[in-house]
């Protein structure tokens, strides 16, 4: 198996630029883990990070503190050059990175307003030596003033400099470009104007030199929408602004753009702040196709942090923070770009249970590896010593989102809080994570993990039934079960979170031995009659010396006379509940239950988890281990471009 990031086209397209880096890359080799490493300590902190992965190898980092700063590393993360490329009395608002594929690197920063700038300013800074000298600061200043700090920067593959930015006053959209490294720029060419507030500007270039921007246009304090325009003649025009998210009466805003291995356009958006939305365009931005929600409606209080990849093959996944029972970090898949996306899943730690107060998980980043393996990474304070006291995670899914292995602490730092900045996932596996430290002084912190540096778990959870839909008021009964991914006999302690407020769940037993056959404690959730008819998501969590958690999806109805149980099952095929002893009552074993037709796959009930092993397992069969994956796609790969973020 070959995975090329990108296709054939990709690869092809500008062959001489990236003739070195094929010919080098392959041949590099890197350790297989490098334990965090603090950038900035040596310049006196900082915050704000940025990565990119260029074409020769190197990872580039550029962050803020007392001025602006780059580090670079060619040895696979192990060790970075630092450069400072301006000393500053006071912060820069944030910087942003751009390489191109002959390896330049372009730095842009907006500052903030003062004397001599009132409406703010921008400099930026070339470096043609792979970051070992920049240029000296240049001043963006268009003819029109800079007014706002809402600039973007964009690089091109041929090293083609793009600046879109936002006229506050005038409520205008402006775009530069230069070919000259920033020497000179082209004439302003206007984007876009009207009235009413901007916000949220952000840009993206294409392979072949496309521009593609997106922004919320703010018309009242009910109504915001999310538009796009894109440029195919190197920012000579550019397209009529489109309305890409059309929600009338709500306020759509924070859209996120990215590019996928085909060259399709993909978009997540935020609706009121409390559903995530996805729209993709499969010709450069001349059409999007209707908005589709991806937190499936689940009644969230708010949610934000959208960040999403997608590949080749029809896979997209969608990371966000939603606010339930605490903050958590969701995951929702899909297997037809974007069509539709199945049931939202809580990747994030359970509460300590001597700790009940945590502040919980957010600032996810996501990134996939060219053979179709999905990382996750994310802050949480499960394991911290109070509320707020935030760990790196990572989390890796082989399967399609369907199943995740036992979440990695990366930083594991007591009383010193840290949150995810980016993640960027190499043509070799390799997951390259970027966080900053929350105590002063703040620090930027990397790491690298290798593709077998995130294990699988000691077990898996399995949760029966996964969907459920209740009347309001009622109690009701799950199995759970442990199913053992190495040697069984692992205790096991069982526990729910993130439930609907003032709903409770109990477990008889409170614990299981994992095993190879699913052996179930029985769960019993009471759903308050009080509970707003609706959809909602919580977590079964099973902690040994790993962690598994299982999403349930519970919807709420009104009382009624319809059977609450309602598996999922092939079209087609009858529907019947399964035996589930009543409270109290000595639970069955897996053949009985089997024997029962309650979880056979046979008429009554067709097992449509996705994942073999739990289907077997639920079928009264032996859950088989699992087996590493075969290496040598990643062997095989060839670096291309953009890393997904």
């Amino acid at each position: 198996m070959l995975c090329l990031r990108g296709g054939l086209r990709v690869a092809v397209r500008g062959a001489f630029g990236f003739g070195l880096g094929l010919l080098l890359f392959p041949l590099m080799t890197f350790p297989s883990q490098v334990p965090p490493i603090n950038l900035s300590t040596a310049v006196g902190g900082g915050f704000n990070p940025v990565m990119a992965l260029d074409s020769q190898g190197g990872i580039d980092v550029a962050w803020i503190g007392k001025g602006v700063f780059f580090a670079r590393s060619i040895d696979g993360g192990t060790n970075f050059a630092t450069t400072t490329i301006l000393p500053l009395s006071s912060p820069p608002n944030s910087v942003q990175l751009g390489v191109d594929t002959a390896g330049d690197i372009e730095l842009l920063w907006p500052n903030p307003p003062d004397d001599t700038h009132p409406g703010g300013s921008a400099f930026f800074s070339r470096s043609i030596d792979g970051g070992v000298t920049f240029s000296p600061a240049t001043e963006f200043a268009p003819t029109s003033g800079l007014t706002s700090s809402s600039i973007q920067l964009a690089v091109e593959p041929g090293g083609a400099i793009d600046i879109v930015w936002l006229d506050l006053p005038r409520t205008n959209l402006w775009a530069e470009r230069s070919t000259d490294g920033g020497a000179s720029f082209s004439a302003p060419v206007k984007v876009w104007a009207t009235s009413g507030d901007v916000a949220n500007l952000i840009t993206k270039r294409g392979a072949d030199g496309q521009l593609f921007a997106s922004w919320t246009h703010i018309s009242s304090s009910t109504q915001c929408d999310v538009l796009f325009s894109r440029t195919l003649d190197a920012g000579t025009t550019f397209s009529a602004a489109a309305n890409i998210s059309n929600t009338a009466t709500s306020c759509s805003t924070n859209p996120l753009v990215s590019i996928d291995a085909t060259g399709s356009l993909d978009v997540v958006w935020l609706v009121d702040n409390k559903s995530v939305w996805f729209s993709r365009s499969s010709n450069q931005g001349a059409a999007f196709t209707p908005p589709v929600q991806v937190s499936g409606g689940v009644q969230f209080f708010t949610v934000s942090d959208p960040q999403m990849a997608a590949d080749s093959s029809g896979n997209v996944n969608v990371v966000w923070t939603g606010s339930l029972e605490q903050s958590t970090v969701f995951l929702a898949h899909s297997d037809n770009w974007g069509a539709a996306f199945g049931r939202p899943k809580i990747l994030s730690l359970p509460p300590q249970p001597n700790n009940p107060a945590v502040t919980g998980a957010g600032s996810p980043a996501i990134g996939e590896d060219p053979c179709g393996e999905i990382f996750v990474a994310w802050s949480d304070d499960n394991p911290g010593a109070s509320s707020g006291d935030f760990d790196v995670f990572l989390d890796r899914s082989s399967d399609k989102a369907i199943t995740f292995s036992s979440p990695l602490n990366l930083s594991n730092t007591q009383l010193d809080p840290e949150v995810v900045s980016q993640i960027a996932v190499d043509v070799h596996g390799a997951t390259h994570v970027l966080w900053t430290s929350v105590n002063f002084p703040q620090n930027v912190f990397y790491a690298r993990v290798a593709p077998a540096g995130v294990p699988d778990g000691d077990f898996q959870l399995a949760v029966f039934p996964a969907e459920l839909t209740a009347p309001q008021g009622a109690t009701e009964q799950f199995l759970v079960g442990a199913l053992s991914q190495g040697a069984p006999g692992e205790s096991v302690g069982l526990s729910c979170f993130d439930l609907p407020v003032g709903a409770t769940c109990m477990f008889n037993p409170p614990s299981l031995v994992t095993q190879f056959l699913f052996a179930p404690s029985q769960m019993t959730l009471t759903v308050p009659p009080a509970l707003q008819p609706g959809s909602y998501v919580f977590a079964v969590s099973g902690v040994g010396t790993t962690t598994s958690s299982q999403t349930v999806e519970l919807n709420v109805t009104a009382p009624s006379g319809m059977p609450a149980v309602r598996p999922r099952a092939m079209p087609g095929v009858a529907r019947q509940a399964p035996s589930i002893p009543a409270p109290g009552a000595q639970l069955a074993s897996s053949s009985q239950l089997r024997f029962a037709g309650a979880f056979g796959e046979g008429p009554h009930f067709v097992c449509r988890s996705g994942d073999d092993r739990l289907c077997g397992a639920l079928g009264g069969g032996v859950a088989r281990p699992r087996f590493p994956r075969s290496r040598r796609c990643r062997e095989n790969a060839q670096p291309a471009g953009e890393v997904s973020r």
